[in-house]
């Protein structure tokens, strides 16, 4: 099997490596169009965005050995009979053959860097729609860029158009069409806030941390309640530190809340545990997992009377399953489920007889985990071998795909999920999701409520829990370093 490469010659580099490494069984040409895509001003504006802000990795020169060539014009290129697909970047039409053809687009712009700068400078930043068209078909996903650094978000599109190529190629024409975002030219106003933004982006690094902390309500347990940033009761953590990432079990009439535990002056995470009484007694969190490596989002779930749990621990490459030898304070690792791997936000749940699990993965290094979703699934979650779904990334959007919490079910046994809204802002805000279809072949949901921090004291929420009578989330605010 080959495959062929049109590039221009200003986003050649070693992100090419890596279509050698998505199957090692392809051969792989590369044919650079030598000739500058670009204006003026975006060439000066990419170098010294590359300066300023360490971006553009994806663009040192390739280290493996792939056959390169390069090429003056499109008209110039000579592609074999042997060729099973040809990967366009240049955005220039490549005619007079009838070998399956992807073209690669940010928003409806076919200049990758050009689009880029432009969607950083611009209010485009928030939601950037990424998409690979065949002929008439699409598949589309999203991103949230960067607000300053046009190099660093290069970097995002190039790893996101990878893992594409590597998951979603199936899915053109299946998925669902994305709302397109206008390529749009920067102007004067556009690079005065843009100037705006980059001065606050300093000011706040300088003088604010963001902090997030724990609320709690008391509801309804057959309602979903909608957060009010009034009427919920709030645990703040000291000045030093941020708590995130609750997950609530119910146990002995007591809730215990595992959360995510950074101090600010180590940037590291480990996992503590408080607890939430009836009477709305709260008591100080404690310590029970710590490593070398930042740990978060400590999923907690019970198998046979034994209670487990899932940190994420994408700082070691690994999903890992712990146990409790005394809950909910003492804890042993158990195993290791995935190794060589970076995911995110792991959630099991059990559902039609078997175990399955929601995770987010980053597939390549300058990428994200903020806009996909796969899953897997196993008849034992301790000791079983977890399989692929057949439609793995079974979501592609930064608004609703990467785990925002445990999933829950009502009193009908409807089963519901939790995403995070990625978009604007890192914890934007989160939905909730009914599950219509989970099996091996099919994930099907719809939306039944989200949340968007719009409101003038919070500035995100991105973790959501519903047990019996009690919603927990994390919140997210700015305060003084």
């Amino acid at each position: 099997m080959k495959i062929a490469i049109v590039v221009p010659s200003n986003i050649f580099g070693n992100w090419i490596d890596n279509f050698a490494a998505i199957d090692k069984k392809v051969q792989v040409d590369v044919f650079i169009l030598n000739k500058d895509l670009e204006n003026r001003f975006d060439t000066f504006f990419l170098k010294l965005d590359q300066k300023l802000f360490k971006g553009a990795k994806s663009l040192i020169a390739p280290v493996k050995s792939l056959n390169f060539s390069y090429i003056n014009s499109i008209n110039d290129l000579k592609i074999e009979s042997s060729t099973t697909s040809i990967f366009n970047f240049t955005g220039v039409k490549i005619k007079g053959h009838n070998i399956p053809q992807y073209d690669f687009f940010v928003n409806k712009s076919k200049s990758v860097i050009n689009e880029v700068i432009n969607s950083t400078i611009l209010p485009n930043y928030k939601k950037v729609t990424l998409k690979v068209k065949k002929e008439k078909e699409e598949f589309a996903t999203s991103v949230r860029f960067d607000p300053i650094s046009a190099s660093k978000n290069l970097d995002l599109v190039l790893a996101s158009f990878l893992a594409i190529i590597k998951n979603n190629l199936q899915d053109i024409s299946v998925q669902k069409q994305l709302e397109d975002v206008a390529g749009s030219k920067v102007g004067f106003l556009a690079l005065t806030s843009y100037a705006f933004r980059f001065f606050r982006k300093i000011i706040d690094y300088k003088f604010y941390n963001d902090q997030w902390f724990i609320a709690y309500q008391f509801v309804d347990k057959n309602v979903i309640t909608p957060f009010n940033f009034k009427k919920i009761k709030k645990i703040i953590p000291p000045k030093d530190r941020f708590w995130a990432d609750p997950i609530v079990i119910f146990e002995n009439e007591i809730y215990y809340v595992f959360i995510e535990e950074l101090l600010y002056a180590n940037n590291k995470g480990h996992i503590s545990v408080f607890e939430i009484h009836r009477d709305g007694k709260v008591t100080k969190p404690i310590k029970i997992i710590e490593n070398d490596y930042h740990m978060s989002y400590p999923f907690v779930f019970k198998y046979k009377n034994e209670y487990y749990m899932i940190p994420e621990t994408s700082h070691n490459n690994s999903v890992d399953l712990y146990k409790a030898t005394s809950f909910p304070y003492k804890w042993e690792f158990e195993k290791t489920i995935f190794d060589a791997i970076k995911a995110t936000d792991t959630t099991v749940v059990f559902n039609n007889n078997k175990w399955w699990m929601f995770t987010s993965i980053k597939e390549f290094e300058n990428g994200t985990y903020d806009n996909v979703l796969s899953v897997f699934y196993t008849d034992n979650p301790i000791t079983g071998k977890w399989k692929k779904h057949m439609r793995n990334t079974v979501k592609n959007n930064v608004e609703n795909s990467r785990q925002g919490g445990p999933c829950f079910k009502d009193e009908n046994g409807n089963l519901f999920r939790v995403s995070q809204n990625g978009c604007n802002t890192y914890g934007y805000g989160f939905n909730v999701h009914q599950v219509d279809v989970l099996n091996d072949t099919l994930f099907k949901e719809n939306t039944v409520y989200d949340y968007k921090a719009i409101e003038k004291n919070s500035i995100g929420v991105h973790t959501f829990n519903k047990v019996n009578e009690i919603q927990v989330y994390d919140v997210l605010k700015r305060i003084r370093k």
